[in-house]
């Protein structure tokens, strides 16, 4: 179980996992990629622009400003925005603990290439057929099909589906 986001704050939320194999990481692999390299161009950006103005760049700045990214171009439209939504939301965070006197936390920082990044499908970014979850990519690309686990009972709404990357 998790707690939802800023959205609807005060709601449990029911998460269920399970394994994809080491077979699926070349398919996801791209994915992963791209999302990392979306957090290293905000990473990137925020201290060009903190630099030259004193101030962070605000989430619609990025938003906006990525959208013409190649990496931007390999996910669903929304997953992009989530890694800018994930990325202010450690800015905030890190904002929080200066200002209450943490003077020893750090700013986000960058991921190395290889870093396989979480990423987070929102509703519109996938579907469900039979037993098997489409996971849409940008307009020209193939969506990732992943088959799911007998068992599994999918007559619940999903709100989202998160690809936490962990290949051993």
């Amino acid at each position: 179980m998790a707690w939802s986001s800023k959205s609807h704050p005060h709601r449990l939320l029911l998460t269920k996992q399970f394994p994809l194999g080491s077979e699926m990481l070349p398919v996801f692999r791209p994915v992963t990629q791209a999302a990392n390299r979306i957090w290293n161009s905000c990473v990137w950006c925020s201290r060009e622009i903190r630099g030259a103005e004193g101030k962070w760049p605000t989430e619609g700045e990025l938003k906006s400003k990525f959208k013409a990214f190649a990496a931007w171009k390999e996910l669903h439209s929304q997953s992009a925005q989530a890694v800018v939504e994930e990325y202010f939301e450690a800015v905030s965070a890190y904002c929080k603990h200066k200002e209450n006197g943490h003077l020893e936390m750090n700013p986000p920082n960058f991921k190395p290439k290889n870093h396989l990044r979480t990423v987070t499908w929102k509703r519109q970014g996938f579907d469900i057929e039979d037993n098997t979850l489409v996971l849409k990519l940008s307009r020209k690309k193939e969506p990732i099909r992943v088959t799911l686990p007998e068992g599994w009972n999918l007559l619940y709404k999903l709100f989202c589906f998160t690809l936490t990357a962990s290949w051993a």
